[in-house]
């Protein structure tokens, strides 16, 4: 067993040293990032937590995500490009172990799933909180599997602070400590809760900020969608061959119904792994139909179940056990065909999901119209922006309104309180939805002039039907 083992072992850390090269190289060779302005804003915050303290609180940006990726960001967008890509390695190193400890024959099918889904490498390249929200999870299972129950407690319950949507893993974790009979240890189910509070009640706000604070309210203002929604971009999101292994392994656990009929560690490990996933999964398919929660219908939320959903595709590949043959080497080759194969979905992807990134359509137009200020000489003036990116792009320090400042400050006469010379960059998208500014108050505005405009490089429109487009805005002094 240990020469079958090991085997394996020597397999899996193969893989996850060929998968960190590349994914090191795709890095390096990106420019855009999958999540557009989102992915940007996570850097900013972390990027200039340093100099704003308060930014660790900031609930948007989640607050232990912005703790772990502030060293990071400091080496730029690169680092946290590294951040996230080593939460994926690791993410999958551990749906290994926790495959390895179930007793499953092939544990480094969990490894070579997890790194595999379709949409995960154009993640693992972004500045999302996706991966590291998976390695929570997935430390806390792994944990759980090794019966050390305080520490995957104390772990699971920081994970609200990493995606506010964590929460819904605490009655789950309740459940299960219930049914071990783990009293003691339930209380600490609000170790993060209770620290984060403490933390905020210190740095001066209200104990209860967690919940009061959070931008997320019962309303929604994305619209929503299909009940099945998520179900529909199974392919697009996980991979043909990550599904059917996955509901193979749903066969499999099925058959295996007896070790669910008593509190055993490993039965009690396989309930938090299903309906982990399968919670996970329908919560965010309900609270899209519903239009609740603020949820935007983003698939990429399912990034944050894809190494637990491994181990169950791990489970589907128990058939070969079956077989009297040495099967090791080839069920490796098979798994390593399935990801290959469903990879070809990614790789040859368009802009932000291409690997390695390039700008998205959005973010081809701002490029081009910063790329205009630089060669004009215009960078320098006071800059009023709507898309985040553009502090990226131009190097700005969007927390402070000493040299830009995102948003105009009075959407009615926006010429107030801006000197003359100021640059507004208005684009379409981000400026009348976020920034709350019609285009039309800047162009029947006597204090401003059109100074240029660029439209998408392709087919891009906007709900009105207009073509994606940014457009340059300098302030002027009024005519007499």
């Amino acid at each position: 067993m240990m020469r079958f083992s090991l085997k394996q072992q020597h397999l899996v850390w193969i893989w996850l040293i060929v998968s960190a090269s590349f994914l090191v190289w795709a890095a390096l060779h990106s420019e855009g990032a999958y999540g557009g302005a989102d992915s940007f804003v996570h850097y900013l915050i972390a990027r200039y937590s340093w100099e704003a303290p308060e930014l660790f609180l900031d609930h948007w940006g989640k607050p232990l995500f912005t703790l772990l990726v502030s060293p990071f960001a400091q080496l730029g967008f690169i680092g946290v490009r590294l951040f996230n890509i080593g939460c994926a390695l690791l993410s999958a190193w551990l749906a290994y172990k926790t495959a390895k400890k179930l007793g499953l024959h092939f544990p480094i099918v969990a490894a070579i799933f997890s790194l595999a889904a379709v949409l995960g490498i154009p993640v693992y390249l972004s500045g999302l909180t996706e991966p590291l929200f998976a390695l929570t999870l997935i430390l806390s299972v792994y944990l759980a599997s090794s019966k050390k129950w305080m520490l995957s407690t104390i772990i699971i319950s920081f994970i609200p602070l990493v995606r506010t949507e964590g929460f819904m893993f605490i009655p789950l974790w309740l459940f299960v400590l219930s049914l071990l009979k783990r009293w003691k240890v339930i209380s600490f189910l609000f170790t993060g809760f209770l620290v984060y509070s403490l933390i905020g009640l210190i740095a001066g706000k209200d104990f209860w900020w967690i919940i009061s604070d959070s931008p997320y309210g019962v309303g929604q203002v994305y619209g929503n969608g299909e009940l099945l929604h998520f179900w529909n971009y199974r392919e697009e999101t996980f991979g043909l061959a990550y599904i059917i292994a996955f509901f193979s392994g749903m066969v499999w656990l099925l058959s295996q119904w007896r070790m669910f009929t008593s509190a055993s560690s490993k039965g009690v490990t396989w309930i938090l792994i299903i309906c982990s996933f399968l919670g996970y999964f329908a919560a965010h398919s309900l609270v899209w139909w519903l239009g609740r929660g603020s949820s935007a219908g983003l698939t990429r939320v399912m990034l944050g179940i894809v190494p637990i959903g491994a181990i169950i595709c791990s489970a589907g590949f128990e058939l070969f056990t079956r077989l009297k043959i040495r099967t090791t080497i080839p069920v490796a080759l098979l798994a390593f065909i399935a990801m290959y194969w469903q990879l070809q979905a990614a790789i040859p992807g368009h802009a932000n999901l291409s690997i390695p990134s390039k700008w998205g359509v959005e973010e081809v137009a701002l490029q081009a119209s910063a790329d205009y200020l630089e060669e004009n000489d215009l960078a320098e003036e006071y800059i009023v922006y709507h898309n985040p990116v553009i502090a990226f792009m131009m190097s700005l320090n969007p927390f402070t309104t000493e040299d830009s400042r995102e948003k105009v400050v009075d959407y009615d006469h926006p010429e107030n309180n801006l000197p003359n010379g100021t640059i507004i960059i208005y684009d379409n998208h981000f400026g009348p939805v976020e920034g709350n500014l019609p285009q039309e108050r800047l162009d029947n505005n006597e204090h401003f002039v059109l100074l240029n405009e660029f439209p998408a490089p392709y087919d891009h429109y906007m709900p009105n039907g207009d073509l994606y487009t940014v457009y340059i805005y300098q302030k002027v002094a009024p005519p007499n």
